[in-house]
């Protein structure tokens, strides 16, 4: 309510509604106080009922929490809480297709990956790590899990560090709340009094002071300048303002939009400009793969082929990783059908930006172009340009490189899957590359063609 009072008409009309009473016109004060109240009480009310629906979404949305706790024999005893129970100090663990219940820090992780697209719109999922990244931008703490946010691959125990309105979820969110920008009625009817105000009272005072050398009365003199300071009030401005927009937001809310803030609603209506973050929106949040260049000497589905064999055995179930997904989606059926796993794989993680398998004594390599390239040998400026000309159509590169063993490197690998490393740094041939870029969503053509026929563009 007190937000509601903060219009800048509000002194001027309460001025003259206590004047009017003490000079005698009581139904004149009853009908400006009126206005002032009604006008305060839609505007809450309208917020109040926006919060409690916003409060009862968020409700549901509230994921259990694995809390970790010392056993009587000193073992780890796993309690499921919900999230509103943690407290900054406790451990959680977290696992594969888990919410993130709470802001904290890593303290354990195996191959950890955390899908942050929720928070920063990011698409890739993250890597996380146990070392720390002091002065690192939100979306680069590795050492840090978010609330709301979801683990895609691996196991990982932190020590919560912000729980409920304090996590970063919470806190992006209530920028909704801050103060809205100087621009609509508001703003102008505040640079309207600002401007009248000294006016109107200048006015008020010399319509008094004639009174008065005209020897009328104190109280006809008084009344008589009220009346010409609150002359230059448009006093039902607030009331109609309001009210249209209350019908405003309850159209609004038959098309799913939850209204806070009535005013906002004229700030929306004269927005030219908007950018979406397309993740989830313009996009699927999946990823697919774009382009396919294979290296001199080898062909799409031989790119594809060491692409699926360089990703993780499956068990049968679906690929956990994004980037694995989009490469077996692409790659032929008889490519990525159920063939014989690797007999040994080394997976990607924190540090070593590469993944690789093993059958018999093909090694299978993908990850980062510079890294790939590097061991290749191959990283002049033909591949360079190749690797820069995909990057620029906003694609995420992937570089697909082999090798070929002797007896006894595969042997060695099968006793211990890490020494897999040691075969990646030097000798690799460049098979290719791959371009992979976020699946557009079905929606957005209709969205184009609607904000064309109303005379919008879409850029």
């Amino acid at each position: 309510m007190r937000a509601e009072l903060s219009d800048p008409l509000t002194p001027m009309l309460a001025l003259g509604a206590t004047a009017s009473a003490v000079l005698g016109s009581p139904v004149d004060a009853v009908m400006v106080g009126s206005v002032l109240t009604g006008n305060s009480v839609l505007a809450a009310t309208q917020r109040l009922r926006a919060e409690s629906r916003l409060n009862r979404l968020l409700a549901l949305q509230v994921p259990p929490a694995r809390k970790v706790v010392a056993g009587p024999d000193g073992q780890r005893v796993y309690r499921d809480v919900i999230a509103e129970q943690l407290q900054p100090g406790d451990v959680i663990e977290v696992r594969t297709h888990e919410v993130v219940p709470a802001d904290a820090r890593v303290i354990e992780e195996v191959d950890v990956e955390v899908d942050e697209s929720a928070l920063t719109g990011e698409s890739l999922s993250v890597t996380k790590q146990v070392d720390a990244t002091p002065g690192a931008d939100l979306a680069e703490r590795r050492c840090m899990l978010y609330a709301g946010t979801t683990v895609v691959a691996g196991t990982a125990v932190a020590v919560v560090t912000a729980v409920g309105a304090d996590t970063q979820e919470r806190r992006a969110a209530e920028l909704v709340s801050s103060d809205l920008s100087n621009v609509g009625l508001q703003y102008q009817l505040s640079q309207l009094t600002n401007r009248a105000w000294p006016v109107s009272m200048t006015g008020g005072a010399l319509v008094t002071g004639l009174g008065l050398l005209r020897r009328q009365g104190l109280r006809q003199a008084v009344a008589s300048g009220i009346a010409v300071t609150v002359a230059a009030v448009p006093e039902g401005m607030p009331l109609v303002a309001t009210l249209a927009q209350q019908a405003s937001a309850r159209r609004l809310t038959q098309f799913g939009a939850l209204v806070r803030i009535p005013r906002s609603v004229e700030a929306l209506g004269r927005v030219d400009m908007v950018c979406f973050d397309k993740t989830g929106t313009l996009s699927e949040n999946r990823l697919r793969v774009a382009k396919v260049r294979p290296a001199p000497g080898y062909s799409a589905d031989e790119v594809l082929r060491c692409a699926v064999h360089a990703a993780p055995a499956t068990n049968g179930g679906p690929q956990v990783h994004a980037t694995d997904v989009a490469i077996v989606a692409a790659a032929p059926s008889e490519l990525a059908g159920n063939g014989d796993p690797p007999d040994a794989h080394l997976p990607f993680r924190s540090g070593r930006a590469f993944s690789a398998s093993v059958s018999g004594t093909e090694l299978t390599v993908k990850g980062a172009p510079e890294v790939v390239l590097a061991a290749c040998g191959a990283d002049g400026p033909d591949m360079d340009q190749m690797v820069a000309g995909l990057a620029a159509d906003g694609l995420r590169v992937i570089a697909v490189a082999r090798r070929q063993l002797n007896p006894q490197q595969a042997r060695s690998v099968l006793d211990d899957p890490d020494d897999i490393a040691h075969f990646c740094h030097d000798g690799l041939s460049l098979v290719g590359f791959l371009g992979l870029s976020d699946t557009p969503a079905a929606r957005p053509p209709n969205c184009s063609r609607t904000c064309t026929s109303t005379g919008s563009t879409c850029g």
